[in-house]
């Protein structure tokens, strides 16, 4: 998955980033570092730039 340039990397600690997607996230062996928003995607990154998960919010 690439990402755009209009697309921020904001590091998993960032306050914008909602405490249930960062449980979520600590859940996975791999240390999440970064999120991005990609339309309705969340993609999830470590700190070498591998793609941990994708997920999306449930209304």
């Amino acid at each position: 998955m690439s990402i755009e340039e209009d697309e921020e990397l904001i590091p998993i600690e960032d306050p914008r980033v909602p405490l249930e997607l960062r449980e979520h996230a600590a859940r996975f062996r791999t240390p999440v570092r970064y999120i991005t928003f990609c339309g309705a995607d969340i993609v999830l990154f470590a700190a070498d730039g591998e793609v941990i998960d994708i997920c999306a919010f449930k209304d």
